[in-house]
């Protein structure tokens, strides 16, 4: 496995942490979603984004032919290169977001943005040179 999909693991199991959080109500709703979701909003806006996240997790685990099932491979990285788009979509949208915290949040969204555009090259790369991915 990767140096980068390690780390790309590590971080969705913290945000999925922190996600649960804001669930619970330990975590408050104003500080997420650019401050502009109600109470009565979170829970779809937060199981959504799990879901998502989860997705990331499966699809990098395929990637690393960590799980019995796999997509063809184009199609993986076709869906990587989505979600980095995603990701800089993500940390634009939490510059310009209401509050300070979820700013800060833009340093982690450019930061999954960043390592999945990594582990997508160095696993183009392996293959290219006829090393396994």
């Amino acid at each position: 496995m990767t140096i980068y999909t390690k780390l790309l693991l590590f971080l969705i199991a913290l945000v999925l942490a922190f996600h649960s959080l804001v669930l619970i109500g330990i975590v408050p709703h104003e500080i997420v979603w650019g401050g502009r979701i109600n109470k009565e909003q979170v829970c779809s806006f937060e199981l959504a984004s799990m879901l998502i996240t989860i997705f990331l997790a499966l699809v990098l685990l395929m990637k690393e032919e960590k799980l019995p099932f796999r997509f063809p491979i184009k199609v993986l990285n076709i869906i990587i290169l989505a979600y980095i788009f995603l990701f800089v979509f993500n940390t634009i949208g939490n510059l310009m977001a209401k509050s300070m915290i979820e700013k800060w949040f833009s340093v982690l969204t450019a930061l999954f943005a960043l390592l999945l555009w990594f582990s997508l090259r160095s696993q183009k790369q392996k293959t290219e040179t006829g090393k396994k991915p």
